[in-house]
This record gives structure tokens, sequence and C-alpha cells, in this order.
């Protein structure tokens, strides 16, 4: 009883850490002054960040394939063995995740120099409006599907175009 008493105590207080911490990275973040956000400019690497979001996509994907898949597998077998799709699908979500990161560190946008591929306020003077998803995730999806984007912390617009049909 003593450990989970103390278990429950360290993790509130943990979070009000957290909360804390968060809310003045928030209150210190000042956006940089707004710039004509109608005028797209295209990417240098353009490939790049269409390329994570698709990794994105394709870990939500193996999320989405497996969590489902593992309990159906367990309720009709009996847990008996480990099918091989799940260690195929397992295997994709453990080497796409740590390339997305390093990709998502590594790029920057060219107005305000911030990571645009990683949220770290909890709203984003630019980011998209929506109820039910995070900034962050409608930029990937307006990266994968719509080839242009804006930066969540600056506004800049962006074209992501391959470099092919850019020329037409």
């Amino acid at each position: 009883m003593k450990t989970i008493l103390i278990t429950i105590v360290a993790t509130v207080v943990g979070s009000l850490i957290a909360h804390a911490l968060s809310a003045r990275q928030e209150r210190a973040f000042q956006p940089p002054p707004a710039r004509d956000a109608a005028a797209l400019e295209p990417c240098a690497h353009s490939v790049l960040i269409r390329a994570s979001a698709y990794l994105v996509l394709t870990a939500w994907a193996c999320i989405y394939i497996l969590v489902p898949g593992t309990v159906i597998w367990a309720l009709a077998t009996g847990a008996r063995y480990v099918p091989v799709y799940m260690l195929v699908v397992l295997g994709a979500l453990i080497v796409v995740i740590p390339v997305y990161l390093l990709l998502a560190l590594w790029l920057r946008c060219r107005h305000c120099g911030r990571r645009f591929l990683i949220q770290t306020i909890r709203r984003p003077p630019y980011g998209e409006p929506s109820r039910n998803t995070s900034a962050w995730e409608r930029l990937i999806v307006r990266i994968a599907f719509h080839d242009r984007f804006r930066c969540m912390y600056c506004g800049q617009s962006y074209s992501v175009r391959p470099p092919a049909l850019e020329a037409q």
C-alpha cells in the first residue's frame, strides 16, 4: 500500500512540474513578425519534408494494424505464437520512428529557424484550427496530401511539390 501511495504522489508531482515547465515555455515564446502568408516559398528540402510526412503516416498505419491485430490474434489463438506480420509491422515501426525523429530534428523553417516538424508549445500561433487534432498532426496531413504547409510558429507558407512538378 505504501509503494502505491508513493507512486501516486510521484506521478502527481511529476505532472505538476511538467505542466509548470510547459506553461513557462509557452509564456516565453514570442512569434516573429508576421510575413505575407499567401506567398508560397519553395522548400530547399522538399523531398525530405515529404519523406518525413510519409514516415509518420507509415507509423500511424503500423500502430493501427498492430494494436487491433494483437487483440484479435490474442482472442482467436489464445496467444500461443506470434504471427509473422506482427513482427514485420513492429520492425517497420522500430525503423520508421528514429528516422522521422532524425529528420524532424534536422529540418528547420528558413524564416524563424524553429523545427516545424516538432510541436513544442500547446497552441502554436499559426497552427490550423481544429478541435480533435494537434497542429502537428494537421501539418503532417497538409504536407502529405496537399503539397504545401505553413510553419506553425511563424506562419510562412511553403510548397513541397516535387522539383519536376514545380517547373510546370
